[in-house]
């Protein structure tokens, strides 16, 4: 489903407050950041959504956290690739 502005807004607002002082990268649990739970329940978003749009204002603000290296081993790439938002199921063999 499609985020309209304000909700998007609102979340990265949140995200440029927050964001330097979690202990993860990536999006907290339920319950681990009450303003964060109350402006998903707020403005009707899922974690997934919210994720996202994580993913989207970190590579605008922090590219290197969100940057694949292709130097690793397959292995490397791997992890890398899986935790993404959304994952992957596979891995080509031939990187």
């Amino acid at each position: 489903p499609t985020i309209s502005a304000a909700p998007k807004e609102a979340l990265q607002k949140l995200f440029s407050a927050k964001f330097d002082g979690w202990k993860s990268t990536s999006l907290s649990r339920a319950g681990v950041d009450r303003e964060l739970d109350d402006l998903l329940k707020d403005q009707g978003l899922t974690r997934p959504q919210a994720s996202r749009q994580l993913f989207n204002f970190k590579k605008a603000t922090h590219p290197a956290l969100v940057a694949i290296r292709v130097d690793d081993d397959a292995d490397g790439i791997q992890r890398n690739l899986t935790s993404r938002v959304g994952g992957v199921d596979t891995v080509v063999d031939d990187v």
